[in-house]
């Protein structure tokens, strides 16, 4: 009877354990493409991203390191972290099975008062499922620039360029406005003579960018974006991909009066009401 029902309680513990997942146990690292990972292991591959779409960033964000941490969504277990050196490929990370919620945080090193000072400069979020003898599909993370706390030094503080330019714009005026996302700060700055282009310094952090012209006659026209600031780096209205501040009469024509109805990409106004 006793060997039956320990030959009972052993299957069971077979089915189970698979399902107890996510015991916080870390794996070695490896960067070698196809390498299996340790057994009853499964590998997680994570990628980083910087842009988003109608997003201003810096042309080239200079992180030093890299630090994620796992934490498991499936049961209540020690979260697991790895490093990893910026400029270098992310390594796989051998994980028990289980679902992971992922944040990666990316460092800088900046002289704040003569001392070299290292900052938490952007952040992200992701999932993964991670299977035994399997190496998950990439987790692609896009980061956002990090709250640094807004103190009296330059160190903490990017530039934000801008070149907003209008065709035939005499008699032309204009506003730009940098919202923060957390809602405590706003920049805004007016100017009259076109191309309207200058640098400021700016806190570093993540800012809505709305834009509004008036021309001679009276008819107005805006742009928006996101724009995110990063610490010792410049972002420009100039090196955005997908977005030009660059504005034409058909603009003052299209944007006359209120939109009711917006395309599929949600970027232009098809339906516009006086």
């Amino acid at each position: 009877m006793f060997k039956t029902v320990m030959r009972h309680f052993i299957l069971l513990l077979t089915v189970l354990l698979p399902l107890a997942s996510c015991n916080g146990v870390l794996g070695p690292l490896d960067t070698e493409a196809g390498a299996r990972p340790p057994r009853g292991m499964g590998y997680a591959r994570v990628s980083l991203d910087y842009h988003a779409p109608r997003t201003l960033i810096p042309s080239s964000p200079r992180f030093t390191r890299y630090a994620l941490r796992f934490e498991c969504s499936s049961s209540v277990q020690p979260a697991v972290t790895a490093d990893f050196n910026a400029g270098l490929p992310l390594g796989q990370v051998a994980l028990t099975p289980g679902t992971w919620d992922i944040t990666v945080t990316a460092y800088q090193n900046l002289t704040v008062k003569a001392l070299v000072t290292e900052f938490a400069s952007a952040r992200g979020t992701g999932t993964v499922t991670v299977s035994a003898g399997m190496v998950s599909d990439p987790v692609s993370i896009t980061l956002r620039p990090a709250e640094i706390p807004l103190v009296p030094s330059p160190g903490l503080s990017g530039v934000f360029s801008y070149n907003i330019t209008i065709d035939n714009g005499g008699g032309a005026s204009g506003e730009f406005v940098l919202n923060s996302k957390n809602g405590e700060l706003s920049i805004p700055v007016s100017f009259n003579s076109f191309p309207a282009s200058a640098s400021i310094e700016v806190p570093a952090g993540e800012y809505d960018f709305s834009v509004v012209l008036a021309n001679s006659a009276g008819m107005k026209a805006g742009k928006y974006a996101a724009v995110h600031i990063y610490a010792g780096l410049e972002t420009s209205t100039d090196e955005a991909a997908d977005l030009d501040f660059y504005f034409t009469a058909a603009d003052f024509a299209f944007n006359t009066g209120t939109c009711r109805g917006f395309d599929r990409d949600k970027k232009r106004c098809h339906k516009r009401v006086p």
